[in-house]
């Protein structure tokens, strides 16, 4: 947090993290060195950096401080240890310091302090693989993996060197785990036959992925050698090595990664694989050469020359060839296969004569047998293509990750195989003759027809990036978007035009997309011009979002950009500004907005604070930010300082939150309660700081400040100290009467929007006009109504019930009732007669009635009978749950109702029997307008809707079955008299029609303020009927 006012600073020394490995495969996270997790910094500034005081600081605010426990290499007797020249790199192990690991393998967010505090150097590293480190790129954008770890050393990222000596086949998976050469695991080589003088093995070494180093002299156990010493191979000579007794063990269930490294350390050649390969089957150059790419051997040649290099044959003799796969088509692989356009292999009859398919198979993971029913034509001619689809997805399917396909004939001969590392929805693979890729993406699907040429190795430019994702976007907050769903929006950053095809896009699971027309929003072009946009909407989401790392991949795959994020909001996109975070706002196709440089003013202000939480399971406190300036400000570097008598600030920055003009953020450690208790969406956080600040029940004062240690606002509250900078006077004084659990203290009173209406005089005389409890309505509207229509008054006993009825009969769409009573059985059949007629009915009532059990189980039963007819009925009640806060209303005492969006009922009665009684009977004196004016039915519904939100806890559908609120034993329907109810005869009541002015007042938002004004109104009389 970095301590003082000023808060944490920046400041680059030159240490930067260039390696990670998070996810040791054979050893603890926790081991000693060099077991367990560690990373690696490296020194890229000019000068040498005393690391004594240094500390990295993950997202869980876990520390490693570089002292002896943690920097590899230190000595306390040597004060140098500490130090690191520039261009050298130091190690940063673990180290049996922690009964776990502190890295997360699934990606963490770390932040490198110097001995002053101040931060130099910030990184988010992505998803990793197991026993695989990551490094991170010179520019510090990117992460790759790596062929093998390197702790302090030069990164092993690519071949850098050349030899005649190579990787010639590989036994990964021994028919014997563990067992010596032959029936183990080992890694045939060979020497170029064009070599001359041949190569001698001393300092040659095999490296795994995880880190496993096998010298190839000690590790050599079978050798067509005619040099021996010291050992080497001549031209056209090979060479066995095994894996066992080496210490080292290839990954087989995860795949893995080998190099070839020379006595130089440079990798001459690298070979992955990301499948389990069978047992006893080995790895081979496709046609004899390495840079052919590799495939699954049907033979094992240890020491000698593979089938295809005796032969000149791959394989056998190959007059078929497989040219063509679609593994993964779009949606339901079986649905797809049982409609005839699913997975397909496509054949190609190379030869020179009609080949006979009769008894033909393919084998992938089963045997898929070629017939009528499988094969679009059993006796291809030469140069002519066979489709073949499995009819049978259930017993025949081609993995959608990685797998081998084979071809075999009638005898059951191997004819050609194939291997792919990997699979795209809708992507077709074709053959890839120039690398060491063996199968590569296809631009689109051409089964029967001959693969369009492309460039092959990619010549176009590279010049394409991401600028903005949309990772998830429902039906609900589409429509702002012009998008459903996510989406991928590239730019042509270069000046040629790049076209698109077998582009493609992959995330950390492999998963992804290659572009193509029908996946393009904003166009139908697959061709790119300098300085456009184009918007990929995947016909398959591929994107988590809780956290994804996605990769962009030019057609050769080579990774262009990479993106990660760690959590995404619904129809909120990201884009790439100070690492990834939310725009503005989404603009798909377009160039994003970006926001402004801060003008110093105090444009940012506390609005509101909520310091008591319901409980501890339940960190829900929360405080309220609001740009109130002109400008969209990127809120990363500000800082919340918070303060307390007799201790030091403590203080929390920002990382990432942008608001526009006029925009507010509600900022919470529990943002799904906060949102569940009191229907508020809020900000993390631990998402948008580097932590979320505490706020002390009984007291506090918070400062804003700007990146430059400007004080921009303050607020001191019970126990805070009235004294720090940017406040004035004592501090806030909730009402007495009111603890602190879900009161909300808020600025003026809550509505004010603009600067001038604002009050901001940096005392308590801002916070003390209006309080609010968690999950009550706060209505801005003004409640002020100037307009014309009709009021009708309706005085009760009288005939009030035949006024009201009449009124309800009058309904042709929906009618809105909020009731502290419904027990009058005659309302009840109008409304349902209503519902008959299809109107829709809406009806809240209070759940806790005062007055007696009777009546509410007259009212249980009369909303059992509204429920059972289709109404809505809902309930206002006190939230079941004790882990739950309070109800923000002790009743709904509210007697009103809305027609029709156009007539509004207002009473002083409940809808019973003694303030509606029947023509001719006695009852209570209640006073009931009827208000004709959609503009004044308009305000009154859309306060009402506010009640009518189950979302709220206090809001409770009806449930027939609840045993406070549902039907209550023995229920029947009263019967009613309501042919014998009669509305007021002509000139009884009182209607006037014109102008109407008025404010509507709803408690206890505004009643005390409005009554009061009305009273301070009077000039001559003031009347009043009350209870």
């Amino acid at each position: 947090n970095g301590g003082g006012s000023s808060g944490p600073t920046y400041y680059d020394t030159g240490i930067r993290v260039r390696e990670v490995l998070a996810d040791p495969f054979f050893s603890a996270d926790n081991a000693s060195w060099p077991g367990g997790e560690w990373l690696e910094i490296e020194n890229i500034g000019a000068s040498t950096v005393d690391l004594l005081g240094y500390y990295i600081m993950d997202s869980s605010s876990n520390n490693i401080s570089l002292n002896e426990s943690h920097l590899i290499g230190f000595d306390a007797t040597d004060s140098t240890s500490t130090h690191i020249h520039p261009g050298s790199r130091r190690v940063v192990a673990i180290n049996s310091t922690s009964e776990y690991g502190v890295l997360n393998n699934g990606g963490d967010q770390l932040a490198v302090f110097a001995s002053n505090g101040s931060v130099t150097d910030e990184l988010t590293y992505p998803s990793v693989r197991a026993g695989h480190s990551k490094i991170r790129s010179a520019d510090g954008l990117t992460w790759t993996d790596a062929l093998f770890p390197t702790p302090g050393e030069s990164d092993a990222t690519s071949v850098n060197g050349t030899s005649t000596l190579s990787i010639n086949e590989i036994m990964v998976n021994g028919t014997v785990n563990d067992a010596p050469y032959p029936d183990g695991e080992w890694i045939e080589l060979r020497v170029h036959p064009d070599e001359t003088t041949g190569v001698g093995l001393a300092g040659y070494t095999i490296k795994t992925g995880t880190g496993g180093s096998i010298d190839l002299t000690d590790a050599l156990v079978e050798c067509s050698c005619t040099i021996v010493s010291p050992h080497g191979l001549g031209p056209g000579e090979y060479g066995v090595i095994q894996l066992n007794g080496t210490g080292v063990e290839i990954i087989r269930s995860l795949g893995d990664t080998i190099s070839l490294v020379d006595p130089s350390e440079k990798v001459v050649q690298t070979i992955s694989w990301a499948t389990n390969l069978p047992a006893g089957r080995t790895m081979t150059p496709i046609a004899g050469d390495p840079m052919n790419g590799w495939t699954l051997s049907n033979e094992e040649t240890p020491a000698a020359a593979n089938p295809d290099q005796a032969s000149g044959n791959n394989q056998g003799s190959i007059d078929l060839q497989i040219v063509e796969i679609l593994p993964n088509p779009f949606g339901n692989d079986s649905a797809a296969a049982l409609a005839g356009d699913g997975e397909f292999i496509e054949l190609w009859n190379n030869g020179t004569s009609e080949v006979d398919l009769s008894g033909w198979s393919i084998i992938s993971g089963s045997t898929l047998a070629l017939n009528e029913q499988t094969t679009s034509d059993m006796s291809p001619d030469a140069g002519e293509r066979v489709v073949i689809r499995p009819t049978d997805p259930s017993a025949f399917w081609l993995s959608n990750t990685a797998g081998s396909i084979s071809l075999h004939d009638a005898l059951g001969n191997p004819i050609d195989s194939i291997v792919y590392s990997s699979t795209l929805p809708g992507a077709a693979m074709v053959a890839n003759l120039t690398s060491s890729s063996s199968w590569i993406y296809a631009p689109t699907p051409t089964p029967g027809t001959a693969t369009p040429t492309f460039d092959n190795p990619y010549a176009g430019s590279n010049d394409l990036v991401i600028t903005e994702i949309m990772v998830q976007c429902g039906t609900s907050g589409s429509d702002s978007v012009g998008i459903l769903g996510e989406w991928i929006e590239l730019r042509n950053n270069g000046t040629q035009t790049i076209d698109l095809s077998r582009w493609h896009i992959l995330d950390e699971d492999g998963t992804g997309m290659l572009a193509t027309t029908n996946q393009i929003w904003n166009g139908t072009s697959m061709s790119i011009a300098p300085g456009e946009h184009v918007v990929l909407r995947p016909e398959e989401a591929f994107m988590d979002n809780f956290g994804d790392t996605i990769r962009l991949m030019n057609p050769d795959g080579t990774m262009i950009s990479t993106v990660y994020w760690l959590n995404s909001q619904s129809c909120i996109s990201i884009e790439p500004r100070f690492g990834w975070g939310p725009t503005l706002m989404p603009s798909p196709g377009i160039a994003n907005p970006m926001p402004d440089q801060w003008d110093g003013t105090s444009s940012v202000i506390f609005s509101r604070i909520m310091v008591g939480e319901v409980n501890s399971l339940r960190d829900h406190d929360w405080f309220e930010i609001r740009n109130i300036g002109t400008q969209t400000l990127d809120m990363s570097g500000w800082m919340i300082s918070r303060h307390r008598e007799d201790a030091p600030a403590w203080n929390d920055t920002f990382r990432g939150l942008v608001l526009g003009p006029g925009e507010s953020a509600i900022i919470t450690g529990d943002p799904t309660h906060l949102l569940e208790d009191a229907a508020l969406n809020a900000y993390g956080g631990n998402d948008v700081m580097y932590n979320m600040p505490w706020l002390p029940d009984s007291g506090g004062g918070f400062q804003l400040v700007s990146p430059t240690g400007i004080v921009v606002d303050t607020i001191v509250y019970g126990d805070g100290d009235p004294n720090i900078e940017g406040w004035t006077g004592p501090s806030i004084t909730p009402p007495s009467s009111s603890g602190p659990v879900g009161l909300i203290m808020m600025r003026g009173d809550g509505c004010a929007s603009t600067p001038d209406a604002i009050p901001d005089t940096d005392s308590a005389a801002d916070w003390e006009v209006r309080w609010l409890r968690m999950g009550a309505s706060l209505f801005c509207d003004g409640g002020v109504f100037s307009t014309t229509g009709n009021v009708t008054t309706s005085i009760s006993p009288g005939h009030a019930l035949g006024d009201l009825v009449q009124w309800i009969n009058a309904a042709e769409s929906e009618i809105h009732v909020h009731l502290y009573e419904l027990t009058s059985y005659e309302l009840s059949r109008a409304l349902r007669n209503a519902l008959d007629r299809g109107v829709e009915v809406t009806v809240l009532l209070e759940g806790g009635v005062y007055s007696s059990y009777d009546n509410m189980a007259v009212s249980r039963g009369i909303a059992s009978d509204l429920h059972t007819a289709g109404a809505t009925v809902l309930w206002m009640v006190e939230p079941p749950s004790s882990t739950s806060p309070e109800s923000p209303y002790k009743y709904i005492h509210s007697k009103v109702a809305v027609r029709d969006s156009s007539s509004v009922w207002m009473s002083s009665g409940n809808w019973k029997s003694s303030s509606f009684p029947l023509d001719g009977y006695s009852g209570n004196r209640d006073w009931s307008v009827f208000i004709d004016s959609e503009d004044i039915a308009q305000l009154v519904l859309s306060r009402m809707t506010w009640d009518e939100n189950t979302s709220h806890l206090h809001i409770e559908a009806f449930n027939p079955m609840d045993s406070s609120h549902g039907t209550p034993d023995g229920w029947v329907t009263p019967i009613d008299r309501l042919l014998e109810v009669s509305p007021s005869p002509a000139g009884v009541e009182t209607t006037h029609a014109g102008a109407i002015d008025g404010k509507l007042l709803t408690c206890p938002d505004d009643c005390i303020s409005g009554l009061v004004d009305l009273i301070d109104s009077s000039e001559d009389t003031v009347d009043l009927s009350l209870q």
